[in-house]
């Protein structure tokens, strides 16, 4: 709760971690951490661990799958550890980075027709199998094929996949043209002559998304007009990585500039207390961490109000749209102003932590006042 204001357990962002359950820290506390992520509002997974691979040698001289899918891990974890949360979306990660994944481990050369086939035939199924097992539908979740690419894998890699699944026919893969493609970059791609390669191929990505980073209007504008997604994460090297207080106003930079979503690296990693790291966990022996075994970090608490810092500024937009479609205008234009002053002044002095302490006070106020206004609870 951010007092008069109760917070809902799932927020607009999609809001994800690169959580790897199986590193050597976490792997035996895995409930406990998938709680304490649910607790900080994340409400998309990135799970390493539940990609459901073919076997070897899974698909014949075609490119059709001879062997099924093995479905007992995805299964288990999605019942165990996910089923009943507030999680709205899942992102599989499928390892292209290493030849063996890309070429499905049978050797397949990608791009051609048979890998377009064997492509199709495997991830056709996986959706089927989350639709129908788990009511999971390509509209809540996207793969992931190599992380950090730049143009050289959009061209040779991502692109091939986009093409066999949109051209795939659909009375036999049902599934696969409305299947979204996850791509993450640095902010130096974005930045760079590079990007063009990236805004050639809008149409070949559902879900695009850069490092978190103050981007100029021009890229701004290309991003929102790409039909695409458009999420963030803070990086190794991220904008947010400077202080707690700026992994607070990621939520805020997210609000100004428009992205839909917001990551963060990392939530435990198998090193003893790497400094990305959400958190810290028993094996860590923080001072005055008791018997607790997940203790946060600032950063991860800091992140987590950001997030509710989002939702407050979306609620007093969405209601200054409703006080004007119910004939307040001068109302909506007072509560606008509230909003946008509220976002620059923040921005104006970003190195200033009560800034945004004393915008989100203002925020709330205008929220009560417009929710009395509009009737809206």
């Amino acid at each position: 709760t951010v007092h008069p204001i109760k917070i809902p357990d799932q927020l607009e962002l999609y809001s994800y971690v690169w959580s790897y359950w199986g590193g050597k820290r976490i792997k035996d506390i895995r409930e406990e951490a998938v709680q304490d992520v649910i607790r900080h509002k994340v409400n998309t997974i990135i799970d390493h661990t539940i990609t459901p691979w073919p076997a070897e040698g899974a698909f014949d001289s075609n490119g059709h799958l001879i062997k099924p899918i093995n479905y007992a891990n995805l299964d288990k974890d999605l019942q165990r550890l996910y089923q009943g949360k507030p999680i709205k979306f899942y992102v599989f990660y499928l390892l292209f980075r290493y030849k063996w994944a890309r070429e499905l481990l049978s050797g397949i050369p990608v791009g051609t027709e048979r890998w377009k086939t064997a492509l199709c035939e495997w991830l056709n199924d996986v959706a089927e199998h989350l639709d129908k097992q788990h009511g999971i539908s390509t509209d809540n979740f996207a793969f992931y094929l190599y992380d950090e690419l730049e143009a050289t894998q959009l061209i040779n890699i991502v692109e091939p996949a986009a093409d066999a699944l949109q051209s795939a026919d659909p009375h036999r893969y049902p599934y696969a043209s409305d299947i979204k493609l996850f791509v993450n970059f640095m902010q130096g791609t974005v930045r760079s002559s590079a990007f063009s390669y990236f805004e050639q191929r809008y149409g070949k990505i559902g879900i695009i998304c850069p490092t978190l980073y103050e981007y100029p209007p021009q890229l701004l504008e290309s991003l929102r007009s790409s039909g695409c997604q458009v999420w963030s994460y803070n990086g190794v090297w991220g904008w947010s990585r400077r202080s707690p207080h700026w992994a607070k106003l990621a939520g805020w930079l997210c609000f100004r500039d428009g992205f839909e979503g917001l990551g963060f690296w990392i939530y435990g990693s198998s090193r003893s207390g790497d400094p990305n790291d959400a958190v810290y966990t028993h094996s860590d022996n923080v001072p005055g961490a008791g018997d607790e075994h997940i203790i946060p970090s600032r950063r991860w608490e800091a992140w987590r109000d950001g997030q509710e810092d989002y939702h407050l500024l979306k609620l007093l937009e969405r209601l200054a749209e409703d006080a004007q479609n119910l004939g307040h205008s001068s109302d909506a234009q007072r509560a606008m102003a509230v909003l946008h002053r509220a976002v620059n002044t923040v921005f104006a002095a970003p190195t200033e932590a009560r800034r945004s302490l004393k915008a989100r006070q203002r925020v709330i106020a205008e929220i009560l006042r417009m929710r009395a206004i509009t009737g809206n609870s």
